[in-house]
């Protein structure tokens, strides 16, 4: 890995890794981004980085506020990360995960 990572785990085809925001000053640099990342500074955060489980290269970084989320894969291929809620992790670097609203979720199924 080119820079420290704080934990990581696989599922299947799905590998990731969750770190620190880089800064560029560490080993990494910018890794697991290519430059510069405008953050919010509203809460703090961690990078969760999914890799390419063959050649460990980056697919998509995104921010997600806790440094130890439990992570699973639907059967669609949606990744699901508990991280401040439930969360489904965007395709788009940098780009915030998708809420879950657990509740209304399972008021829907009591309707059906």
């Amino acid at each position: 890995m080119p820079d420290h990572v704080l934990g990581g785990g696989q599922i299947g085809d799905l590998l990731w890794v969750v770190g620190h925001p880089p800064d560029g000053t560490g080993r990494g640099r910018w890794w697991p981004l290519p430059g510069p990342a405008t953050y919010s500074a509203e809460h703090q955060y961690w990078l969760f980085t999914r890799l390419d489980p063959a050649t460990w290269e980056l697919i998509v970084s995104t921010p997600i506020r806790s440094p130890r989320p439990d992570v699973t894969v639907d059967g669609a291929g949606t990744v699901w990360v508990t991280a401040a809620g439930v969360h489904a992790l965007p395709q788009q670097h940098m780009s915030p995960p998708k809420l879950l609203d657990v509740a209304e979720l399972l008021d829907r199924s009591r309707l059906r």
